[in-house]
Parts: structure tokens; C-alpha cells; sequence
């Protein structure tokens, strides 16, 4: 962020300086700023001092207004960005949780400009050249959120579904970052969020599938045991369903290209479409015969062992078992291990959780990876919560309470949570277990996430849902 506020060439003659100034002393932040100040046409100490002194970082929201004399004007305001909209912020800052920010925007017909903002307001006037949108935070160097105001967003979902290319890949995936998490948070309408993403089926850039797939893949969690559940598969299938024909189910093209597919596999198998889920079963048909097993290339071993043990029954569990027990390679022990606990069969789930007593099979150190493994299974999760609950007493004889892999347990298995009863569940379980050792913060965290889930659900849930029912 401060390069590109100062610029690439001052601010790498100012950390020459800096290194030549200091080397073999020692040194405070103060130092930096002064050194790095003599090249910077700002005031960088009391600009970075925002940044550095306080916690987390702002969103900016932009306005469009007409002032007394009928000229279109923009007005940016900030607050502090928090993702939990319940949330109650009971943190002080030396700032006012106030940031300097310079604020770069480029318009719709080329015009292109920045403005600071001084621990507050800003006001600059809307460009004189027609545009009906302006992107804010070009290149997304600054550490801002920009909130549009819903005229500017549609104009720019608009944008994005007629001509994507208009914007870099980075900015295409940085509105695709703003719009979701600012949904979330409730800055935004998840609507319009959505209809920022319509565009994707013609998206070929890895960075806006690598954005935009982590937004997915949480609404597909908080969804996940709702009715509309079908609809959003449905949505996000169509979405990669060019993309996922472009690149296919083969190991090719350069470390980008691999990066993409790899992406795209992954939400084309787990949004149900056929071709790719078959794909994945033909080569977990090269695993099962010895001679063949090491032909899958290792970016699709995950995705591959995954849907083969779903569909698979009790000889491919234990085949995967086998090799499992035999494997040298710590990688490949991973993926394995990861593998089998993607089952569906409840027996299995059972027998491989029995297994983690046993370190002939599950080595100590691989416990809570094997827990976790199963906990993202939602057809084993209830199982492993179960499971937990039942032998908590049994896994802090065998851990201690204050190992810091038992204290993330409960947050690795409970983020999936949406109900009031899996939350009372655990404010039982820590009412019976009050020592949380390691784990007290971890807890807390997770009562949090599960009460955010919940409301999610009763906020967001209706909205998403006439959506899907209107575009899908």
C-alpha cells in the first residue's frame, strides 16, 4: 500500500536509504517512516501511523449527490469494517478507528483521479465526461472496502456482464471481493452482490474465479441444509459450465492455467455437474489397479479420491485404507487421509473415527487433521460433533486442555452450524466442560460464528432465495 501511495521509484530509493542509513543497527518504525518521508510528497508518519496503530481497516462509502448549484458530486465517508453486523465493538483506538486514505478512482470514460481522505469525509466533484459508473480503489493497492451506492453498483454489474474486459482481472476480482463481504456484513444487498457475479460465465482470469470461489463455497455452507440448496448448485453450475468445457479434466498448460482448473474442478464437481463428477470416477478407477495409481497428476488426487470414496463403498474405503497405512510420502498420506473421511457410509465414518485411539492407524500428530477431515464432510459432521461430545473427557486425558490443535477443535467442527439447537448444544457442552485451556478463546469464537450463521440465515436467507428463484 505505501509503495503505491508514494510511487514505486521513491519509495524504493527511500528503502535504500533506509537499509543503508541502519545496516548492522537496530532500528524502530518511527525510523522508517522518517527515512522513507524525505522521498514522499505526503506526510508519511502520520499517515501510516493510522494504519499501523489501530486495528483492522475501513470501508469507504461513495455517494453520489447534486450539490445547491445542480453539479454532480461524489461524497466518500468512512467507518470501520466489521463482517459480523451484530457485532459490538467494544475496542478503543488512539485514531477513532479514522484512517488517512487516498482514494483512487477511475471513471467509466477513462478520467481517472485521487483525492485524500483526512480521518473523515471527502468531497470531489462527479467527472465531467458522461460516465455513469467510477471504480474506487483501482488495482485494490489501498486496504479499503468501497460500498457504491446501488445506482453506481448496477450500472457497474452492467459493466461487468456487457464488457468485463474493461476492467483488469485484479479489479474484476476486487468488486467481486467488496460486493460479497460487504453483503455479509449487511453494508449491501445480496442481490446486488449476486447480480455482480451473473457475469461469470464468461470469466476466464484465474484471480476473479480464486475471489469469487471463496464467497461461493461459504453461501454453499450456510445453504447447505436449506430448500433453496438445489437452486444455488443449480446457479453456480450454469456459471462454470463454459469454462469448466475450455479447460477440461486434464493436466495441461502452465502453473496459472493448473491454478484455474483446479478451481474450476472443484466447483463444477461440487455444484453437481456430471461430466466432471464422471472425470473424477474414471480416475479413481486408474487408483484402484496398482499398475495405474500413480497416473492421476497430484492437483486432482483431492478432488479425485473425494468423489471416489463418496460413491465408493467399503472395498474402495479399504483399498484407500491400505495404501493409506503403506504410503512413505507425506503429501500423499495427507491427500489420503483426507479421502477417507469424504465416505458417506455412517459405519465407515464410525470405524475411521475408532481408529484415531489407534496410532498403528492414525498417528497422534494426525488426531485432529482426521477430525477436522471428517467435520467438513456435512454427511459426517453431526457424527464427529457427536463423537466429540461423547469422549471430550477421553481427548483431554489424552491431549491435555492446553494443546493448541485440541483448542481449535471445536471452531474446525462447529463453523458449519446455522441452528439454536446445535448452539445450545454447545453452551451445554461448555457448561459441562468449564476449563477450555487453550481453547477458551476458540470457544468464544465459535459461539460467535455459530450465533452469526444464525442470523445470516433469518436476514439474508428470503432475499437470496427470491433471487435464485427470478435468475436461475
Amino acid at each position: 500500500m505505501l509503495e503505491s501511495l508514494m510511487g514505486e521509484g521513491p519509495f524504493r530509493s527511500g528503502i535504500k536509504k533506509f537499509m543503508q542509513k541502519y545496516k548492522f543497527g537496530s532500528v524502530t518504525t518511527p525510523d522508517l517512516w522518517a527515512t522513507l518521508n524525505e522521498d514522499a510528497d505526503f506526510d508519511v508518519p502520520k499517515v501510516m501511523d493510522t494504519w499501523t496503530l489501530q486495528m483492522g481497516y475501513p470501508v469507504v462509502s461513495m455517494e453520489k449527490f447534486y450539490n445547491h448549484a445542480g453539479d454532480e458530486k461524489i461524497r466518500l465517508s468512512q467507518t470501520r469494517f466489521l463482517i459480523d453486523p451484530d457485532a459490538t465493538d467494544t475496542t478503543t483506538s488512539p485514531y477513532n478507528y479514522e484512517w488517512y486514505i487516498k482514494f483512487d478512482f477511475l471513471s467509466q470514460n477513462g478520467t481517472s483521479g485521487s483525492v485524500w481522505m483526512d480521518r473523515g469525509e471527502a468531497v470531489f466533484d462527479w467527472p465531467g465526461d458522461g460516465s455513469v459508473w467510477i471504480k474506487g480503489n483501482v488495482g485494490h493497492t489501498g486496504i479499503y472496502r468501497v460500498n457504491y451506492d446501488v445506482h453506481t453498483w448496477t450500472a457497474l454489474a452492467d459493466q461487468l456482464s456487457n464488457n468485463h474486459s474493461v476492467f483488469t482481472a485484479g479489479n474484476r476480482a476486487g468488486l467481486l471481493n467488496d460486493a460479497f463481504n460487504l453483503a455479509r456484513a449487511n453494508y449491501l444487498d445480496y442481490s446486488l452482490a449476486l447480480d455482480l457475479s451473473k457475469y461469470l460465465s464468461s470469466e476466464t482470469d484465474y484471480v476473479p474465479w480464486r475471489t469469487v470461489s471463496t464467497s461461493f463455497s461459504e453461501l454453499d455452507t450456510l445453504l447447505y441444509h436449506r430448500p433453496v440448496y438445489g437452486l444455488w448448485r443449480s446457479y453456480v453450475r450454469a456459471q462454470v459450465e463454459e469454462i469448466y468445457a475450455d479447460l477440461g479434466f486434464e493436466d495441461k498448460g502452465g502453473h496459472i492455467e493448473k491454478y484455474l482448473r483446479g478451481t474450476i474442478l472443484s466447483l463444477a464437481c461440487d455444484s453437481g455437474n456430471n461430466d466432471c463428477q464422471d472425470k473424477a470416477l474414471d480416475f479413481f478407477d486408474k487408483f484402484t489397479n496398482p499398475a495405474t495409481a500413480d497416473d492421476i497428476p497430484s492437483d486432482f488426487r483431492n478432488l479425485v479420491y473425494k468423489y471416489g470414496i463418496s460413491e465408493g463403498g467399503k472395498a474402495d474405503w479399504e483399498l484407500m485404507l491400505e495404501r493409506y497405512l503403506n504410503e512413505q510420502q507425506a503429501n500423499e498420506r495427507s491427500r489420503l487421509m483426507y479421502g477417507l473421511a469424504q465416505t458417506k457410509e455412517i459405519w465407515l465414518i464410525s470405524r475411521y473415527l475408532d481408529y484415531c485411539w489407534n496410532e498403528t492407524v492414525v498417528k497422534s500428530q494426525d488426531f485432529f487433521t482426521v477430525l477436522n477431515y471428517l467435520a467438513d464432510n456435512p454427511v459426517a459432521n453431526p457424527i464427529v460433533w457427536d463423537w466429540v461430545r461423547t469422549n471430550w473427557q477421553n481427548i483431554i486425558d489424552k491431549f491435555g486442555l492446553n494443546n493448541r490443535l485440541f483448542g481449535r477443535l471445536i471452531p474446525g467442527i462447529t463453523d458449519t452450524f446455522t441452528t439454536e439447537l446445535q448452539l445450545q448444544e454447545m453452551h451445554t457442552l461448555f457448561e459441562m466442560y468449564p476449563d477450555a485451556g487453550a481453547g477458551a478463546s476458540g470457544r468464544q469464537q465459535a459461539l460467535e460464528r455459530v450465533q452469526s450463521n444464525i442470523n445470516w440465515l433469518k436476514r439474508y436467507e428470503d432475499e437470496i432465495t427470491s433471487w435464485l428463484e427470478a435468475n436461475v
